[in-house]
């Protein structure tokens, strides 16, 4: 995104989050990818960061098919948050249970399942802008059994910004 964008979209957040907003990372975002095509880590919630000032902003671009974006529960370890602290922890049990259950089916995200457990759904709204920590665990709700789209009308187009707070 260009800069503008970008200092504009801080400028007016930082009230909002109470917080000083100094840098961003901020880039248009579209889902393309068939799920027979997913790789394993695209099957199953992720985090950003374990930075705890690290903040994702998602600006939703398109219409309300796609769904918006859920959040989870690992529910072996009960994290809703990935920390420095209990990263290691996570991707030990994480490799765990893929080892009992398998890799996960090729299927996006979308709902419960025998590894995690959906917390929260914010749901999609054309030119809607959802905020939240970025080492929460969450995923876009797509279909779980999505094709790749044939035109640029049927994209899940969103605008993702990761921001850094003081």
């Amino acid at each position: 995104m260009p800069e503008s964008f970008s200092t504009a979209f801080r400028a007016w957040l930082a009230p909002i989050l109470q917080r000083t907003l100094y840098r961003d990372a901020s880039f248009f975002s579209f889902v393309s990818t068939a799920s027979q095509d997913l790789l394993p880590l695209q099957c199953i919630p992720h985090f950003d960061s374990t930075d705890p000032n690290l903040f994702a902003a998602v600006i939703y671009l398109c219409d309300t098919r796609f769904g918006g974006t859920a959040f989870y529960r690992h529910r072996r370890t009960g994290y809703e948050e990935i920390t420095q602290e209990n990263l290691h922890n996570y991707q030990v049990a994480l490799n765990s249970d893929m080892r009992v259950h398998g890799a996960p089916k090729k299927e996006y995200m979308n709902g419960d399942t025998v590894l995690f457990e959906i917390l929260f759904a914010s749901e999609l709204k054309f030119n809607r802008a959802i905020v939240y920590p970025g080492r929460v665990l969450h995923a876009a709700k797509i279909a779980r059994q999505f094709n790749s789209p044939k035109n640029k009308d049927d994209w899940r187009l969103t605008i993702t910004a990761l921001l850094h707070s003081a």
